[in-house]
């Protein structure tokens, strides 16, 4: 097999990195010790001074390995050889959650990365990687979004992205370019036992299929970028089926039906996902789709969905969210710019109206991470700047908001942080400057027509 010289890998890392990531922003990698992290924060180390960015790094230590200890030694020994900045988190793995242990393993080190103060946070993920996300996802039934696999930027939240500056880049690349640049790196145990599905797939799968099919891993890639055009395609094509009905945040029972049964599919798809809802298998949301386009004019209908509820009202279907054993209704779901959305569960409508030097600052609007939900208690904000931050229950008391109701207010939060409260007002960290656009939430307590 051809590799790339160590040059060219450096090169053209360094390249597109320079697409992306702007002079003085700050980048943090995500550093196991492996080698295709070694591989990233060698190159990183050299991008830092040709695109004038900051690095750093952050090594998660699982403590599932009994090496775990000593892969942080590592990590801080390397680190401390290149002046890099590095962060050790630390976390425990539920073995016995529902999810598991590599997924579980997984999302805890997402979690970390979503904290660290960076701009970007890089991954050495590569193309022999992406093959085995892209067979994964195939072999147990995954949709066009599935098969989109993993993309080279993707949104976090709170102003970050993740990056996966390898991505067009075989393992066997990286192993040149360590071997020329006489890198050390650790090598996971956990890797060898082909128990794991990814393990099985790398070692058993994916070099037969290369031998039979050199081109094999490329072509896979190829087809995880026509699964993202095709589900971008599908997610227009809802929008535009939602738009039409001309609704706010329900789904016309009429429109199911006018829709061929496919195109009713990936409208209650997006839907579904619009508001949080974990999505259902093929099974369960045809059967869905099916319900909801046979119901007959009188009919009540109510479709469980993994906790959450789509229930009729009228002539839409609504989500209806959780309702806790003590009555507290239970309400979450993305905001990502509607100007009205109906909070049926909650009965009434949530505005957000433009306004010249009011409320929240419009640019912090387009970013990701923006939910509506209810109170869990806990919550705190600070809406005077010359005030320290308070308990929103204290707030509560002090605006005279009746007990009954403040379990049935529209919380409005940026990833973990309460920025808009009904009757209280807007963190004085998102609220807008005289000279800058806004946009004023509004609750009004209402019934749709």
């Amino acid at each position: 097999m051809t590799t790339i010289p160590c040059r060219s890998i450096e090169k053209s890392v360094i390249a597109g990195l320079s697409a992306h990531v702007r002079a003085g922003e700050a980048m943090c990698i995500g550093l196991s010790g492996g080698l295709d992290s070694m591989v990233l924060l060698d190159i990183a180390h050299t991008a830092a001074a040709a695109l004038g960015i900051q690095i750093s790094a952050i090594h998660v230590h699982h403590g599932l390995s009994p090496n775990a200890d000593d892969w942080v030694h590592f990590c801080e020994g390397q680190c401390a050889q290149r002046s890099i900045p590095l962060e050790i988190a630390r976390v425990h793995v539920n073995r016995a959650g529902g999810l598991g242990l590599e997924a579980a393993a997984r999302e805890l080190r997402h979690a970390c990365y979503a904290k660290v103060d960076a701009q970007w946070i890089a991954l050495a993920h590569h193309a022999d990687d992406f093959a085995e996300t892209f067979l994964l996802r195939l072999l147990r039934g995954a949709g066009i979004k599935g098969l989109a696999a993993m993309p080279e930027v993707r949104p976090l939240g709170a102003g970050k992205c993740l990056i996966r500056p390898l991505l067009a880049l075989r393992r066997s690349d990286l192993e040149s370019y360590a071997r020329e640049r006489a890198l050390a790196w650790i090598e996971d145990e956990s890797n060898v036992d082909t128990g794991f599905d990814r393990n099985y797939l790398r070692h058993e799968v994916i070099p037969r299929l290369t031998k039979r099919f050199p081109a094999a891993v490329q072509n896979i890639q190829r087809a995880g970028d026509h699964a993202r055009a095709a589900q971008m395609l599908l997610d227009d094509l809802a929008r535009l089926d939602l738009q039409a009905a001309d609704v706010d945040d329900a789904l016309p029972i009429a429109l199911m039906r006018s829709l061929s049964v496919e195109r009713a599919r990936n409208a209650l798809r997006y839907y579904l996902a619009a508001n949080g809802v974990a999505m259902p298998d093929r099974a369960h949301l045809g059967e869905a789709v099916r319900q909801i386009r046979e119901c007959s004019g009188d009919a009540r209908l109510l479709i469980e969905l993994d906790g959450w509820q789509l229930r009729r009202q009228s002539d839409h279907m609504v989500i209806t969210a959780p309702v806790l054993e003590d009555g507290r209704i239970v309400f979450e779901r993305r905001w990502e710019g509607a100007r009205k959305i109906h909070i049926a569960e909650l009965g009434g409508t949530l505005f957000f109206d433009p306004a010249a030097g009011q409320g929240i600052r419009s640019r912090l609007s387009h970013e990701p991470g923006w939910i509506i939900r209810t109170r869990r208690g806990g919550e705190h904000m600070r809406p005077e700047a010359d005030r320290p931050t308070r308990t929103l229950k204290n707030l509560f008391q002090e605006r005279g908001v009746a007990a009954w109701g403040r379990d049935r207010l529209p919380l409005l939060f940026h990833h973990d942080r309460l920025v808009w409260v009904p009757g209280i007002g807007i963190d004085c960290a998102y609220q807008c400057a005289r000279e800058d656009d806004g946009i004023m939430p509004r609750w009004a307590v209402v019934s749709r027509p």
